[in-house]
């Protein structure tokens, strides 16, 4: 047997190592969300794919080009090829100097949701003044 195992603590001791394995298991046991929350870029720029053809994808009415190097990130943040690319997804970008995509991040509903900017209703018209006709009872004549 281990000596490790053999050791008799005192009942102090005992309760300390076996509040300290409870903690881990609690930690470890916590959802996924608290770990791995996913860390998506600041500056990058929310958009519509709809089309992908390897190495040009149309993002709204643009279409780009990928750089060299680009990187795809899918719903768990893991880098995927070109090849498991969906035809049409929302995504946030990443532009480089030269206009070209650095990094793509395919987004989940939630995300799009949150992260879609707020389209605003066009203001209504404003209301046309009423045509005065030069009616002298009007202009106080």
């Amino acid at each position: 047997m281990l000596p490790l195992l053999r050791l008799r603590f005192r009942r102090p001791a005992r309760q300390i190592l076996i509040a300290l394995a409870v903690a881990l298991i609690v930690l470890a046991a916590a959802p996924g969300q608290v770990w791995s929350a996913r860390q998506l870029p600041s500056g990058a720029r929310f958009g519509q794919m709809t089309a992908f053809q390897y190495p040009l994808l149309a993002i709204g009415k643009n279409t780009f080009r990928m750089a060299p190097g680009a990187k795809i990130y899918n719903h768990q943040n893991l880098i995927i090829m070109p090849a498991a690319m969906p035809p049409k997804a929302a995504v946030l970008y990443k532009l480089d100097t030269a206009g070209e995509i650095s990094g793509i991040w395919l987004l989940t509903a939630e995300e799009a949701a949150r992260l879609r900017p707020v389209t605003t209703q066009p203001a209504a018209p404003a209301p046309k003044p009423e045509q005065v006709k030069d009616d002298p009872a009007r202009l106080g004549r």
